[in-house]
């Protein structure tokens, strides 16, 4: 890494045009109810209840459960191959692959849990990403990837500043705050007059937009 540049993606609905984590839901669900796994189908109806009916808990609890179920790992790469199917913003991957072209360390850090995100970014771009981080447990410890957790995950891999930073969400804004260059992705619902307050107030100013189709 030493003397190459940085560049940072997000992945859903940056490198992907759709939120992945809903459609990995609603997916296991059915791959558990096709495969006959009771246990698992009422494990999963238990915390569906919790989380949408009975809203007893968090988002973060509930992705930190459902990390934690055990199913054949088979299923993470089935995954994959469902949610490969799924558009992916090329412009944004072509982003990527031209970093990767130009010698630069490219990093994917997402909200997403790993046990699905690797597979689904190496059987997509193989061996054009160097490092891949994700929502995960390690030790019996839940790290959720998200906001300033993303900016720590960076810190333990000795990253403390990016040059390049492609992102969709304001949810990014601690990496914004470290990168030196920041590439906004919009679709059709993208709000630019409200994403375009909310930078200025955190002095977020070096910005490009980019639209992408989706």
């Amino acid at each position: 890494m030493q003397n190459r540049k940085i560049a940072v993606f997000d992945f859903d609905e940056t490198l992907i045009s759709v939120n992945s984590f809903p459609l990995w839901c609603k997916w296991l669900l059915t791959k558990s109810i096709r495969e006959f796994k009771l246990t698992l189908v009422f494990k999963l109806f238990f915390l569906f209840s919790e989380r949408k009916l009975l809203k007893t808990i968090t988002h973060t609890s509930f992705k930190e459960q459902l990390c934690a179920l055990k199913y054949p790992s088979s299923w993470d790469f089935d995954f994959s191959d469902y949610l490969n199917d799924k558009q992916w913003n090329e412009e944004i991957v072509n982003e990527l692959l031209e970093h990767k072209k130009n010698s630069n360390y490219v990093l994917v850090t997402s909200a997403a849990p790993t046990k699905y995100l690797l597979p689904i970014i190496k059987s997509r771009l193989s061996t054009q990403v160097d490092k891949i981080i994700g929502s995960s447990i390690d030790n019996h410890v839940y790290l959720d990837n998200y906001k300033e957790n993303k900016v720590a995950s960076l810190y333990q891999e000795n990253i403390k500043n990016i040059d390049f930073l492609y992102t969709d969400s304001l949810d990014d804004l601690p990496l914004m705050k470290i990168a030196d260059e920041v590439n906004f992705i919009l679709d059709k619902s993208a709000k630019l007059p409200v994403i375009k307050d909310a930078l200025h107030q955190h002095h977020i100013n070096n910005v490009n937009f980019i639209k992408v189709n989706n």
